[in-house]
């Protein structure tokens, strides 16, 4: 096991393939969910995983799957997991990896069309990503009207300068006041 940052972790498993990979983390997420008692009260944790299975074929080449790309896999499967509800484990599988760049190209086209003032083209995404059950998400969103815009057409989510200055990671945990 690994700590990859913050609250990730890596854990390799040679050999396991995805059903025993499933199980490891479901296991490992029964451990966790486990109250723990901190001076007479008990406290609980959760957690949420993405599982890669890698087990290379035969004649594959030594880059045709790095460990970058193994950890990306597992890391699109865990988010997966926490748009499922958190608290589980998904398997990778190249669907997930699909989704995960279509969800990317409709935030590019969204961000494209509210820079060229294309209203109609961004309510067709919005609309488009609702069909889908996709979560619209705005980024770069700088002017009080570009967010106005995109609350009216139904946009899930909006980031950008207009709603957070960017900051020193220091200042973070600075205390307010």
């Amino acid at each position: 096991m690994a700590r990859l940052g913050g609250d990730e972790f890596a854990l390799l498993c040679p050999g396991a393939g995805e059903p025993e990979l499933l199980a490891r983390g479901e296991r490992l997420l029964a451990q966790l969910r486990r109250p723990i008692d901190v001076g007479g009260t008990e406290l609980f944790v959760s957690g949420t995983a993405g599982a890669r299975a890698f087990i290379a074929a035969p004649g594959s080449g030594p880059g045709e799957h790095s460990a970058t790309a193994v950890l990306a896999d597992a890391d699109v499967a865990l988010y997966a997991a926490k748009a499922a509800g958190k608290d589980r484990v998904v398997g990778f599988d190249d669907q997930l990896r699909d989704r995960q760049l279509q969800r990317g190209r409709t935030a590019e086209r969204l961000r494209a069309a509210l820079a060229a003032g294309q209203t109609a083209l961004v309510r067709a995404i919005v609309d488009l990503a609702r069909r889908l059950n996709l979560v619209t998400v705005a980024e770069g969103v700088e002017t009080p009207e570009h967010y106005d815009l995109l609350r009216r057409l139904g946009c899930d989510r909006v980031q950008g300068y207009l709603l957070g200055r960017p900051v020193p990671a220091g200042a973070v945990l600075e205390p307010v006041g």
